[in-house]
């Protein structure tokens, strides 16, 4: 397992890039661990009756976030969104290109995070993960996440910053 972070550098992006990126790039980070991708099976005529419901549920989701990409020789291989809230920084975001895990890329962003989230005087950083990404609630725990709450196909976990 190879350290990649060494050559990372995270990078603020105004919600403009952050779109146009989203439209062109956003099926390369949603493949699953065994090589799936989100699609829209569906005539190319009616695409844009699916894609933009799901652009504009997730602007909904991102409303205010501040969002960061992570860059590796100026290719982008992973993205975050954070926004405050109470005493919390929440994780809205988070994801890997595939081809880049299993490099500590995950830690990596969750150490920026974390240093943001104490930069802003918050008190730890929660986030919700769906039950079946085991790949992503693994990371999350290795990093020190407790569960904090359960649904039915979700859990939110949170990390206090003193217990880093």
């Amino acid at each position: 397992m190879n350290d990649l972070s060494r050559g990372l550098a995270v990078e603020k992006v105004a919600l403009k890039k952050h779109l146009v990126f989203d439209l062109y790039e956003f099926k390369a980070f949603w493949k699953s661990e065994n090589g799936e991708a989100l699609e829209f099976p569906m005539p190319y005529v009616s695409v844009p009756f699916a894609v933009v419901p799901y652009f504009a549920a997730l602007e909904v989701i991102l409303f205010r976030a501040r969002r960061y990409f992570v860059t590796l020789d100026n290719r982008i291989v992973g993205l975050f969104a954070v926004k405050p809230k109470q005493s919390l920084l929440v994780i809205t975001n988070l994801a890997v290109l595939p081809e880049a895990r299993r490099h500590r890329i995950g830690f990596y962003m969750l150490d920026q995070i974390r240093s943001l989230a104490a930069e802003l005087g918050l008190k730890g950083l929660r986030l919700r993960v769906l039950k079946k990404n085991i790949p992503a609630r693994q990371l999350y725990m290795k990093y020190g996440f407790r569960k904090k709450e359960e649904t039915r196909l979700s859990l939110k976990l949170e990390k206090r910053l003193q217990d880093t």
